[in-house]
């Protein structure tokens, strides 16, 4: 950090390299040669998106992810964000599940996965963008 002619020491500052999205880079670097390059695009710019929405909730490495006790301030952060962001639902959901994703190639257990996964649709409910899927139309309507 510099501030004119002075430079505080990264020893100093507050903030250090998050731990989650250290994890998460690293095994999508890993994944990246089976996947399409617009996949790897996709699950960057989640990464990025969910580790600071994580952050903002006391989260910084996959345990505190797995944690169950978490996920209700990961739901609060994330409908926040989701309301404060103006993206469609369509893209919060295209999010979630490359995030989601990206946690499982972590080798999180599928249980916690599943679980996670479902308190950050909720937080897209709570948010008011989830899409309901349109009636069927038939030959009686």
């Amino acid at each position: 950090m510099t501030n004119d002619d002075f430079t505080i020491p990264a020893a100093y500052l507050d903030e250090g390299e998050n731990q989650l999205d250290l994890t998460l880079r690293e095994y999508l670097e890993i994944d990246a040669s089976g996947l399409s390059k617009k996949t790897v695009q996709g699950r960057r710019k989640a990464i990025a998106t969910f580790v600071e929405i994580c952050e903002n909730c006391g989260i910084f490495n996959l345990e505190q992810l797995a944690d169950p006790a978490g996920l209700p301030a990961l739901r609060t952060s994330l409908t926040q964000a989701i309301k404060s962001s103006g993206l469609a639902a369509s893209t919060w959901e295209a999010r979630i599940s490359q995030f989601t994703k990206s946690v499982e190639s972590a080798k999180m257990q599928s249980g916690d996965v599943a679980r996670m996964r479902g308190a950050l649709r909720m937080a897209l409910k709570d948010a008011g963008l989830s899409r309901e899927r349109e009636a069927e139309v038939t030959d009686e309507h």
